[in-house]
């Protein structure tokens, strides 16, 4: 999914042409595989494209390829550092390393994939 969206925001910004986007996991086990169907659903409903996307495992070549290796949460940070080992890669963090108002932008992204409802109380 967060291929997709970025994907989606680069060129909705005009700066395909710029980017490299590409997604990997650290474990193979999906690999070769659409996204999942809920995110095919919401992906859909907002009338992001995920074609040709398919499942694969991080490989040593992604750690020198890419400027930005950008992971989920801190434990994929941890296992993608790993995998690079000592001085390898340009960057390894957080989505959330780059954004300064993270609750407010978690809930944006919730709220544009219809999962999240705005409330005044």
């Amino acid at each position: 999914m967060a291929e997709a969206m970025f994907r989606k925001r680069v060129e909705d910004e005009g700066l395909s042409e710029h980017f490299d986007i590409d997604s990997a996991g650290i474990g193979g086990w999906h690999q070769g595989n659409p996204p999942h169907e809920g995110t095919r659903k919401l992906l859909d409903k907002k009338g992001i494209g995920y074609e040709g996307m398919a499942a694969r495992q991080v490989m040593d070549e992604d750690i020198t390829t890419y400027d930005y290796i950008i992971a989920m949460d801190a434990e994929n940070v941890g296992a993608l550092r790993s995998i690079a080992g000592y001085g390898k890669h340009h960057f390894i963090g957080r989505l959330l390393d780059f954004v300064e108002e993270t609750i407010e932008m978690m809930c944006q992204i919730l709220i544009t994939l219809g999962t999240l409802r705005k409330y005044m109380i």
